[in-house]
């Protein structure tokens, strides 16, 4: 009887663990590491920040405009700035937040503020991790398309001979080429 029970609260207990998210949350992590507000809804901000954006190196070839390469540069001046002292979180909240409101325009300051007090930890984790270009990414700053390497122009049976062992056994001919 015992037994039933704890299966029965088990059960309770997993399907009351995920009605708190929303329903993109079933997606994964492909929805949830998309932005900070995402994995901040989806209860995932610790899963994006230790296991995607710290390792993700995809948003290191965008095409970076003005405005992007000067977030990253942000980030990675004050990352610089505190390497050499003692990690302060609080301190490079500060300064980020500072540095947002001077040195980005209205609409991108607010956003890079807001982002910094919301997420702080994650923030600083990613900045150590040095993902400048991933984190301006996420702060909706950098928006440009991700740019992919071009495919090989080599394409696989463009010649007959490339065709393989069931082209080349299938007639006597085949085999001469």
């Amino acid at each position: 009887m015992t037994k039933i029970l704890f299966v029965i609260y088990l059960i309770v207990l997993s399907i009351d663990s995920t009605i708190g998210y929303a329903q993109e949350c079933i997606v994964g992590p492909e929805y949830w590491c998309k932005s900070f507000e995402n994995a901040q809804d989806c209860g995932s901000i610790q899963h994006c920040t230790d296991t995607v954006w710290s390792h993700d190196n995809k948003y290191e070839l965008v095409a970076s405009s003005t405005t992007c390469q000067f977030c990253q540069k942000i980030f990675k001046n004050t990352h610089k700035g505190f390497e050499e002292l003692a990690d302060s979180e609080d301190a490079m909240i500060f300064t980020l937040t500072s540095e947002c409101k001077s040195l980005l325009p209205n609409d991108l300051s607010t956003k890079c503020v807001n982002i910094i007090q919301n997420y702080g930890k994650s923030v600083i984790t990613l900045m150590k991790n040095q993902r400048y270009a991933t984190l301006c990414h996420l702060m909706g700053i950098c928006t440009s398309e991700i740019i992919t390497e071009k495919p090989p122009s080599i394409i696989l049976g463009h010649d007959q001979c490339t065709w393989g062992p069931s082209y080349w056994c299938s007639s006597l001919s085949n085999t001469h080429q």
